[in-house]
C-alpha cells in the first residue's frame, strides 16, 4: 500500500526516537522544510535542535523542546511507526513530496508572472528542481574496497565512451556523470575535434548535444561533411563540388542521417539553459563550445561557476560533458577542467 506524504513525515519523526544510530543520517538527508505539515515541521525542528546541542532526543525532552501542545500529536506518531526498518524509503518519500510542492508553487508563480522573462526564469528553477538529487554521499574506507573489488571481478566490460582514436581512448576513460574540458590555443581545431568527437559518439549510438556558442549548424555540417566524406572544407564553403563529392555528401545522408547527434545554436546561452536543454531532449553526451562564451543567468562570465554547476548537473543527470576553451585551457564540460575526474588535454600548436 501506498504511503501517502504526511505518513512518511510522521515515520521519520518515530524512526528518530526509535534508533538514534539513524539521526545524524536521517538529518543530513532532511530539513526541515521538506516537512510539508506544519506541526510535524516543528517537532523535526526541535529535534533536529537537540541533535546539533548534543542532546539525547527521547518523547520527554522532544516535548520539553517543542512544546507540550505536541505532546499527543507525538503520542500518535509513535503509535503508527511500530519499527526504523524503512527509514530511507520514508525519507525519500519527504524529499519527493517536498520538491512536489515546491515545483507546485513555481507553477503558480508562472501563472502570476506578467513578463515572460520572469516565467522564463521561473521554469529554469522547476528545471533545477527536477534535477537535483543527493549530492553527498558518505563511504567508509571498506565499503570502497568491497566496491572494488566487485568491480574488477565483475567481468563485464567498462561502459566509458568511445572517442574513436584507441590512444585517447587509453587516455580519457570517461564514463557516466563526468567532465572534460579540451584545452589549446586558438585557431588549432579544437572544434573541429569537438565536431569529430561528437559525430563518433553519436556513431556509438549514444544521443549527443552539441552546443555550439559560436559556430552555426551551415558550418559545423561543412566541417564535419569534409571529415567524413574525406573533402576539402573550401571545397563545400565554395560550392565547388565535383559530381563524386556531391555523391560522397549524398553517401553520408544516407548512411548517417539518422545519427542521434543534434547541433544546438546557443550563443548566449545560460549555464541554467544549457542544463533545462539537456534534460528537455535527454542527451547522453553533450559538448559545449565553448567554455569563454558560457554564462550565468545574470550575464556574468563567470569561468569557475559553469565548470562547478556543470559538474553538478552531470552529476545530477550521469551524462558525460565534453566541450573546448580557446586560449587558455581548462577543464570542466568543455576544455581543460574537469571535476571528478578531471583530464586535461593540451593541444600545441
Amino acid at each position: 500500500m501506498a504511503v501517502n506524504a504526511y505518513d512518511a513525515q510522521a515515520a521519520v519523526l518515530g524512526s528518530l526516537i526509535l534508533d538514534e544510530s539513524l539521526h545524524g543520517e536521517i538529518f543530513r538527508r532532511l530539513r526541515p522544510e521538506d516537512f510539508t505539515d506544519g506541526s510535524l515541521r516543528s517537532l523535526y525542528a526541535a529535534a533536529r535542535e537537540l541533535w546539533l546541542d548534543q542532546k539525547r532526543i527521547d518523547p520527554v525532552t522532544l516535548i520539553d523542546s517543542a512544546g507540550a501542545a505536541y505532546g499527543e500529536l507525538l503520542g500518535t506518531v509513535l503509535q503508527q511507526t511500530p519499527t526504523a526498518a524503512n527509514w530511507e524509503s520514508w525519507c525519500a518519500i519527504v524529499k519527493n513530496n517536498a520538491r512536489l510542492a515546491q515545483l507546485r508553487s513555481v507553477a503558480m508563480r508562472v501563472l502570476e508572472c506578467e513578463k515572460a522573462d520572469e516565467a522564463r526564469d521561473l521554469l529554469l528553477d522547476a528545471q533545477g528542481l527536477l534535477a537535483q538529487r543527493e549530492s553527498i554521499r558518505i563511504f567508509s574506507y571498506r565499503d570502497m574496497l568491497n566496491g572494488q573489488l566487485d568491480r574488477v571481478q565483475d567481468k563485464t566490460p567498462p561502459d566509458f565512451l568511445d572517442w574513436g582514436f584507441d590512444q585517447l581512448n587509453e587516455l580519457l576513460t570517461i564514463k557516466q556523470g563526468r567532465f572534460v574540458v579540451v584545452g589549446a590555443e586558438s585557431s588549432v581545431g579544437k572544434t573541429a575535434l569537438a565536431l569529430q568527437l561528437a559525430r563518433t559518439v553519436a556513431e556509438k549510438g549514444k544521443k549527443v548535444g552539441f552546443f555550439s556558442l559560436e559556430t552555426d549548424h551551415d558550418d559545423a555540417i561543412d566541417r564535419m561533411t569534409a571529415n567524413a566524406a574525406d573533402l576539402p572544407l573550401g571545397s563545400i564553403k565554395h560550392k565547388r563540388l565535383t559530381r563524386d563529392a556531391i555523391g560522397r555528401i549524398v553517401g553520408e545522408f544516407q548512411k548517417h542521417g539518422d545519427l542521434p547527434l543534434e547541433l544546438i545554436e546557443a550563443a548566449g546561452c545560460t549555464v541554467e539553459e544549457i542544463r533545462a536543454i539537456t534534460l528537455m531532449r535527454r542527451y547522453d553526451v553533450i559538448f559545449i563550445d565553448y567554455v569563454q562564451r558560457w554564462r550565468d543567468r545574470a550575464g556574468a562570465q563567470d569561468l569557475d561557476r559553469p565548470a562547478h554547476d556543470g559538474h553538478a548537473a552531470r552529476r545530477d543527470d550521469d551524462r558525460p560533458f565534453a566541450g573546448d576553451a580557446a586560449g587558455k585551457g581548462q577543464e570542466g564540460k568543455p576544455a581543460a577542467a574537469a571535476q571528478g575526474r578531471s583530464a586535461r588535454v593540451k593541444a600545441a600548436r
